[in-house]
């Protein structure tokens, strides 16, 4: 795929459907190589570090964010994944560790005006986060309006500083193989870090073949950007298979609030 350098292209939706186009060839070409039947188990200690122990409903309380936190220290786990109401009591928690504090913007449904959106990173941000998971604005995208998708995401990356990682929530149930092309190209061209399949609010949640896709999407479009992103598997991932079967097939981070059950699993067939 040849890239079109950012800042030599018009935006338009039209150009846009040309480099969707263009992904699109190279995906249908490209060796869609599987896993074999020998796959490796990991250690519970090679799978903390794929986990975000998340917390996302409504009625959640402060003992059980506060619990959240312990178990993400006890099994050193990559990140814990919250509402904003709960950012600034997570830091306190987790203070003096290396666990990220991701927190969820535009949720669930991704409709939200932009300037919501932007205004609710900024707050997260200034409580402690390290990591915004934003759900897609699919209206928007199935309305085939690519100018304005881009703008949004490019808009949240002009605002969230690195080292803040910006992970976009596709909800890949409520989309076709081609939309999922798109709203991953769109990411990658805004400079976004991880393509993040569900918010687990929403259809079935994810599947080996979205992450499969993820993947594949992830590394045409790295061959051209300046980074690679990376795939968060989430939604519907309650053992230690299911996170073993999205890690083999692409997934760099798992998000769920089965964390525990999956190390205790981990644990005994480790024995």
């Amino acid at each position: 795929m040849d890239q079109i350098p950012i800042e030599e292209m018009d935006r338009s939706d039209e150009q846009w459907q040309s480099i969707f186009d263009s992904v699109k060839a190279e995906l249908d070409s490209s060796s869609d190589s599987k896993p074999t039947s020998n796959r490796p188990r990991l250690t519970p200690e090679q799978l903390a570090p794929f986990i975000d122990h998340t917390i996302l409903k409504l009625d959640a309380t402060e003992e059980q964010v506060d619990k959240l936190c312990e178990e993400a220290k006890h099994w050193h786990f990559a990140a814990i994944c919250v509402r904003e109401n709960f950012v600034a009591r997570a830091k306190k928690s987790l203070q003096g560790t290396n666990i990220h504090i991701a927190c969820v913007v535009g949720f669930h449904e991704g409709t939200q005006p932009t300037v919501f959106k932007l205004e609710e990173a900024s707050r997260a941000i200034a409580a402690g986060a390290t990591e915004l998971d934003m759900v897609l604005n699919r209206d928007l995208l199935k309305q085939k309006q690519y100018a304005a998708v881009y703008e949004e995401l490019k808009a949240m990356r002009d605002v969230v500083p690195e080292p803040v990682e910006l992970k976009l929530i596709l909800e890949t149930s409520e989309l076709d193989k081609a939309e999922v092309v798109y709203a991953s190209v769109l990411a990658g061209y805004a400079g976004w870090d991880y393509i993040k399949t569900s918010s687990g609010f929403c259809g079935r949640g994810a599947s080996v073949e979205d992450v499969r896709l993820m993947k594949q999407l992830a590394s045409i479009l790295g061959k051209t950007q300046s980074k690679e992103m990376k795939v968060k598997a989430s939604g519907g991932i309650r053992s230690f298979k299911d996170a073993m079967d999205m890690i083999v097939f692409g997934a760099n981070r798992i998000g769920a609030s089965a964390g525990v059950a999956m190390m205790e699993e981990a644990v005994e067939k480790s024995k």
